[in-house]
């Protein structure tokens, strides 16, 4: 698995999230860096309307620097106040002389962007509590300089959000797409929950710092490892049991029509999981750690990040049109050409095995993130 060369935040930081259709700032997109829009935000059925200011627009993906009153805590809630933010906002120049305002970074879908003023929209402000307006060129320089081209990636209104009972939205890249087997990755925000976050990521530490086969056999590059649930202790094995269940469940109920045309079945609860050698896996990205461009080549691939906002920097997976590139071809990719996906805290990220992605390299802190390759089978298939 892999390719030759890894992603660093620099090769693939904001421009990666607007997607190969067209560059940033094209005529395939009607946003311009620096100019305002309007979207309405969703987080845990939470929706805000926001004032923002475009940093780089693609047809597809659109980064946005928004209020940080509009900032979400440590708890993958809406942030109570400034505070609870403040290791993912960051300070901007304005444009009007001697002020500044602090801003966070979201990646949203572009169609769901509007010139229209929103009643009750959050607005940008300065400490005071004035109203102020980001400098563009300031902006700009903030997010791929002191903020790394990190942003999270963010449910917005209807288009996304679909029926009550969807538990799900897509990103999708590429010219044309199709709903997860082609030029498309769901998410599933909420999957796990934090407390469940947590178990992950300390069984994965212990079994880090102890020095088992774990914490070295499975490591695939310099700054990252790789460590089998098999290895880890019992409370996270019966975890990984239950999630495993969980997916089966979301499958069912979410993607009836999906099942029917991988599997020639609707209801699959029944069948059996065939999982890529050394998973179910917690992986730990530190330092530099990333991976390679790659395809996982089963039937799905589950990626959910454990770690907390602000935990570390970079980081991230990022995506490549499907059909544009051999299997040996994947060290010759644009590295500026990809989609970004970074979303918050226990979001299931859910994709197909032929989907060419990288792990972008983390930068700072610690990433931790539960990943699996799967098919699933039975035993009265022909």
């Amino acid at each position: 698995m892999g390719g030759d060369v890894p992603l660093d935040s620099a090769q693939v930081g904001g421009g990666t999230s607007s997607g190969l259709e067209a560059a940033p700032g094209s005529s395939s997109s009607p946003f311009q860096a620096g100019a305002l829009v309007y979207c309405q935000v969703l987080l845990r059925g939470v929706v805000r309307a926001v004032k923002a200011m475009v940093v780089e627009s693609g047809p597809a993906r659109t980064v946005l620097a928004c209020p940080a009153a509009v900032g979400i805590a440590s708890s993958g809630e809406w942030a109570a106040s400034l505070e609870a933010c403040r290791g993912t906002s960051f300070e901007c120049s304005c444009a009007e002389a001697g002020k500044s305002c602090a801003v966070v970074f979201y990646d949203v879908n572009t169609a769901a962007l509007s010139f229209i003023a929103l009643p009750g929209a959050t607005d940008f402000k300065t400490a005071d509590d004035e109203l102020a307006l980001p400098a563009t060129d300031s902006l700009v320089d903030l997010f791929h300089g002191e903020a790394g081209g990190d942003f999270l990636i963010m449910q917005t209104d209807h288009r996304d959000v679909g029926e009550a009972n969807q538990l799900y939205h897509e990103v999708t890249f590429g010219d044309k797409h199709d709903l997860f087997v082609w030029n498309s990755v769901l998410l599933l925000p909420d999957f796990l929950t934090q407390d469940e976050c947590s178990v992950l990521i300390e069984a994965g530490d212990r079994s880090a710092h102890s020095g088992t086969r774990a914490s070295t056999e499975f490591a695939t590059q310099e700054g990252m490892s790789r460590l089998p649930v098999r290895f880890l202790d019992l409370e996270a094995q019966l975890l990984t049991t239950s999630i495993e269940k969980r997916l089966k469940r979301i499958l069912e109920e979410q993607f009836p029509e999906l099942c029917e045309n991988i599997f020639g079945r609707r209801h699959i609860k029944d069948m059996n999981f065939s999982f890529w050698p050394g998973e179910p896996a917690v992986n730990r990205y530190m330092v530099g750690g990333g991976l390679n461009p790659h395809t996982d080549k089963r039937t799905f691939t589950i990626n959910v990040p454990l770690s907390e906002l602000g935990a570390f920097s970079g980081g991230g997976t990022v995506f490549w049109p499907q059909g544009q590139l051999g299997p040996q071809e994947h060290s010759k990719i644009d590295k500026q050409g990809g989609v970004l996906v970074r979303p918050c805290q226990g979001t299931a990220v859910l994709f197909n095995g032929s989907v060419t992605h990288a792990g972008r390299i983390v930068t700072s802190g610690i990433r931790h993130l539960f990943s699996a390759s799967f098919n699933l089978w039975s035993l009265d298939e022909d």
